[in-house]
């Protein structure tokens, strides 16, 4: 950034197995540092950093990676996409999403995100809850849709969810890192969310929230 060298962001991103989900062994991976993706050339969209995997079943064989990213040349958040045959290798198709237009809550783009198949339409749309990241640096959720994986549209111009609008709130600063849960006995949506303080008190806490619809 201006000349002086960006130390501690570049990320790459791993994968580990088990075989009972409580004692994990690292999978060598093809790239230099034993990562199974790394960052793209510096004039790439993905040059910086690659992070925050989720990866989705696409029912035919093949499974889809959607991971963050930020480009400092557009000085946005982005999600990238890589494919692969068995959830082991991948390689990388595009970027996918970057937020909304200068003036919205997406401004400069999304970070992490959660992927679902949506319950009440299934495997004929995908939801993606993603962290919004606006020009004043303001986090919140927004919501985007597809039918199928890759082209993604915003529901609003606005975030299905924010900051507390009390200043003394424990997530009055912003929100992020959304996760979400189907109640089927409800018809509603569980989404676990980070929080901050306004006052940056150096601490993250987990909130969760419950939808009002099925939307």
């Amino acid at each position: 950034v201006d000349g002086k060298e960006i130390k501690g962001v570049r990320m790459e991103i791993g994968v580990c197995v088990s075989q009972d989900g409580a004692h994990w062994s690292r999978v060598e991976g093809p790239n230099p540092f034993g990562s199974i993706l790394e960052p793209g050339s510096p004039t790439d969209f993905d040059g910086q950093l690659v992070g925050w995997p989720s990866v989705l079943e696409r029912g035919d064989s093949t499974y889809n990676m959607y991971y963050s990213t930020y480009s400092p040349q557009d000085k946005r958040f982005m999600i990238g996409l890589a494919r692969g045959p068995d959830g082991m290798r991948y390689s990388k198709v595009r970027k996918v999403f970057d937020g909304g237009p200068a003036g919205d809550f997406d401004s400069m783009g999304a970070s992490r995100r959660y992927i679902t198949r949506d319950p009440v339409e299934g495997r004929s749309m995908f939801k993606m809850w993603y962290e919004a990241v606006s020009t004043e640096g303001v986090h919140s959720i927004g919501l985007a849709t597809s039918v199928d994986g890759e082209v993604w549209k915003r529901v609003s111009s606005d975030p299905v969810f924010s900051r507390s609008s009390s200043a003394d709130a424990w997530d009055s600063g912003g929100v992020g890192s959304p996760h979400l849960l189907w109640l089927e006995d409800k018809r509603r949506w569980r989404m676990y969310y980070v929080g901050s303080a306004v006052d940056q008190d150096g601490k993250f806490r987990i909130g969760v929230a419950e939808s009002t619809d099925e939307e």
